[in-house]
């Protein structure tokens, strides 16, 4: 369809939705992209405000099945993730679900690890590499881990004395303080926000941004073998995201602990059209 010049992106995707929607057999479930288009960020009744996983407000909001696919062999299937997106023309949030046995909170122990997913988002004309970018195609990203939500829900971070209640030891096991100076965010004694806002411009390239400007909210809840985890952030300039309605990407990437992921070992998504609706 590239070939017809006159057909625009938008036209050439909806051709490609409505071919899939005519076939009937299970195998067509198995869609490379959303069920239904691209991924839609519905307009919100009211104005968001609160990342609450269980609002009414996502009792009614659009779902769309996003296909994930392991970057390592780590054996099984990959999780199933189900995303929901609002937006009140000032705000944009999105319910993030998928289902996972185990709840890994803690990375105390080395061969520990903390459950996780984390957007992607790039918000000009074409497709920028997926591995974060690149040196002309400056991403977004937001990363959400179970480990930063417990240590927000506890009100205090998980300790080595938390995995060996038994130990004695006089070292003191605080961070340094040239680390906490340092802003380093693994550091944190009080963490307020368990989700993280970043830029990269290619892969092994993401800088935080200072605690000043991190504005995306989250909240992640375990419940019977199943995450939900909502993020919120205001549409401001400095968001990574547009207000125009056809120019957002949106990618996704999750991490079961339990399974061993961390780092670059876990399951991603392709980059996804994400269109925000005014009405």
């Amino acid at each position: 369809m590239i070939a017809h010049t006159d057909v625009s992106s938008r036209e050439r995707w909806s051709l490609a939705y409505y071919v899939e929607s005519l076939c009937k057999f299970p195998s067509c479930r198995d869609s490379a992209e959303p069920a239904g288009g691209a991924l839609i960020s519905a307009r919100s009744a009211g104005a968001l405000s609160e990342a609450d996983p269980f609002a009414n407000a996502w009792n009614t909001a659009p779902k769309f099945r996003v296909p994930l696919n392991a970057l390592w062999n780590r054996g099984g299937k990959s999780p199933e993730l189900t995303v929901s997106s609002l937006n009140d023309g000032k705000c944009i949030a999105f319910l993030l679900e998928w289902s996972d046995a185990t709840k890994d909170t803690t990375t105390v122990l080395t061969e520990s690890f903390a459950d996780a997913i984390a957007m992607q988002f790039f918000a000009k004309s074409g497709f920028p590499p997926m591995a974060m970018g690149n040196e002309k195609a400056e991403v977004t990203l937001w990363h959400w881990r179970a480990d930063w939500q417990e240590h927000v829900d506890q009100g205090r971070r998980t300790g080595v004395l938390d995995a060996h209640p038994w130990m004695t030891s006089d070292a003191d096991l605080s961070p340094s303080l040239a680390a906490l100076k340092a802003g380093n965010h693994i550091a944190f004694q009080q963490r307020l926000s368990p989700v993280e806002e970043g830029v990269a411009r290619g892969y092994g390239s993401i800088a935080l941004k200072p605690p000043a400007k991190q504005r995306v909210i989250g909240k992640g809840v375990w419940r019977q073998g199943h995450w939900r985890v909502v993020l919120l952030r205001r549409l401001s300039d400095d968001s990574g995201l547009s207000r125009s309605a056809y120019k957002n990407k949106v990618a996704f990437a999750i991490w079961n602990g339990s399974a061993g992921d961390r780092a670059g070992q876990k399951a991603i998504s392709t980059w996804l059209p994400l269109i925000l609706a005014r009405n």
